[in-house]
């Protein structure tokens, strides 16, 4: 997430920087509401689309609890996270 901050940071202004950040909350806030509602991607894990952004945030539901375990690229090849959800 950081990484995509900086290279937001160090190619266009801070407004972008501000709307990257709030594609990020306004994510965290649909998935803490309704952490059920969005597909399953692999066994246990959901992922949910950044709005205006071509980044996956990827999570798992525990109980009451979330788990925000990958935020990556859209175009990034996420094989790797499979070995973690299982």
């Amino acid at each position: 997430m950081t990484e995509a901050a900086a290279f937001y940071a160090a190619e266009s202004d801070e407004r972008i920087v501000a709307k990257f950040f709030r594609s990020m909350d306004q994510a965290f806030e649909r998935i803490s509401a309704y952490p059920e509602s969005c597909p399953m991607y692999h066994r246990d894990t959901r992922r949910i689309l950044l709005n205006h952004f071509p980044y996956w945030v990827y999570y798992r539901v525990w109980g009451d609890a979330v788990e925000v375990f990958a935020v990556l690229h859209a175009k990034r090849n996420p094989t790797f996270l499979r070995s973690k959800s299982e």
